[in-house]
């Protein structure tokens, strides 16, 4: 979609669903909220929304564009994130500076 397309479509303080990162337009059209499919679900990088956002895989889209066209009035809801803590973790995100450092492990953490 092009920008502003979104304009004639969106229904002002709806979630948008969409295949695609679009977020600013929906924005812009006055959307509370939106879906976008993720290309890379194990990409996990920290990406900032205007928004409230939920990316979903691929199958997820399926699932949820399916819901869409078999409900008659399709009800979403995006739920606050909350943080959690001294919790184990088995993976830290790539961006993290968590160590030992691996070239050298004598250095336990890098800025």
């Amino acid at each position: 979609m092009a920008p502003g397309q979104f304009d004639d479509i969106v229904e002002k303080g709806k979630i948008v669903f969409c295949d695609a990162d679009y977020e600013q337009d929906p924005y812009n059209s006055g959307a509370e909220g939106f879906v976008a499919m993720t290309t890379d679900p194990d990409d996990d990088a920290a990406d900032s929304y205007t928004l409230p956002t939920a990316l979903v895989t691929y199958d997820q889209a399926k699932e949820l564009a399916q819901y869409l066209r078999d409900s008659p009035e399709p009800v979403a809801k995006i739920m606050k994130s909350e943080g959690v803590f001294d919790a184990e973790a088995p993976v830290v995100a790539s961006f993290s500076s968590r160590g030992p450092n691996l070239l050298n492990p004598g250095i336990l953490k890098v800025p």
